[in-house]
């Protein structure tokens, strides 16, 4: 009896050095690739990729047609953001804009569709991101007076010609800002995408968002208790230009 009981605790305690064994090189093997085990025991999903805070910002080479209401500013496309972002995220369906166009001959309407995703933490962060974002939309955004001509009843002989202009801006149709805290771990950031109409490419001409990014952010205001968007966003870099 004795000796089966002896066998039995040596099979507990081989069993226990193997957890054991397997847990240290689960740790070193973390350690290496940057990832450390989060409080509650159970492993991180995010690999750290720097130590020191720094942002991400993302631009297209293709830019839209804005149309009267433009893509910064106020009343711009990006600035509604402001309408579909709140503390936390951003609504998942498309905010439509109305804007004003004209081929030349005619004036029209047409929505300029804006979708959003984002994640972060809180009201003053959402501000830092919006504003970021506005930031680069308004980057060398491109504004024209389009002259219009409309003959008030088709063309007849002696029929009133109205004329006139429609203020049009064109912009890359895509920004994202993404953002790595001090510790290395992404945390948070917001995505804008808006419907392409009357998309060119070749935009990286007027938004090089390589060599720019870091002005263009390191000059945003703060919000609340981000004293500005220097300090939040760190070393900033870009891509897509």
């Amino acid at each position: 009896m004795y000796a089966i009981q002896a066998l039995v605790l040596l099979a507990t305690l081989s069993s226990a050095l193997a957890v054991n064994k397997r847990s240290t090189q689960i740790f070193e093997s973390l350690k290496r690739r940057n990832v450390e085990p989060s409080n509650n025991t159970e492993l991180s999903t995010f690999e750290k990729r720097d130590d020191s805070p720094h942002t991400l910002v993302t631009t297209s080479d293709t830019s839209i047609n804005f149309g009267s209401v433009g893509a910064s500013g106020t009343y711009g496309v990006y600035h509604h953001l402001y309408d579909v972002c709140h503390e936390g995220g951003c609504e998942p369906s498309p905010v439509y804009i109305s804007s004003h166009y004209t081929d030349g001959s005619d004036v029209y309407n047409q929505d300029v569709a804006l979708t959003a995703s984002g994640m972060y933490d809180g009201w003053d962060q959402r501000t830092v991101f919006i504003e970021a974002v506005l930031a680069v939309a308004a980057k060398n955004e491109q504004c024209e007076d389009k002259d219009y001509a409309n003959v008030n009843g088709g063309g007849c002989t002696g029929c009133g010609v109205e004329t006139g202009s429609v203020h049009m801006c064109r912009q890359t149709y895509y920004i994202q800002i993404d953002h790595w805290a001090s510790a290395g771990y992404y945390e948070g950031g917001i995505k804008a995408t808006t419907q392409e109409i009357e998309n060119e490419s070749g935009w990286c001409k007027f938004l090089d968002i390589l060599s720019e990014a870091g002005g263009i952010l390191g000059a945003v205001p703060g919000a609340g208790a981000i004293a500005s968007g220097a300090e939040f966003f760190g070393t900033v870099t870009g891509k897509g230009c």
